[in-house]
């Protein structure tokens, strides 16, 4: 049994593919529970992930050791 024949305007952009839509889907179906879980990881990364990154920069800007390390750099920098 041979495969229905789709106007050219269907036809995929993949050349020979003739059941993919030229058109981009717009819309991604998702169900009640889905998106629960998308809102809930959402909200996991803005209440605990973000300030503990936060944190975490904070503490790596305040370390002294940074500065410690480049100083040699710096001095370099200021001789030249």
């Amino acid at each position: 049994m041979s495969k229905p024949r789709l106007p050219a305007s269907d036809m995929g952009l993949l050349g020979d593919n003739r059941w993919q839509s030229a058109r981009p889907m717009t819309k991604f179906p998702m169900t009640a529970a889905g998106y629960s879980a998308l809102q809930d990881e959402l909200n996991q990364c803005i209440a605990v992930e973000r300030p503990r990154l936060i944190q975490r920069m904070q503490e790596a800007i305040a370390d002294d050791s940074n500065l410690a390390e480049n100083s040699e750099y710096h001095a370099a920098k200021q001789a030249s």
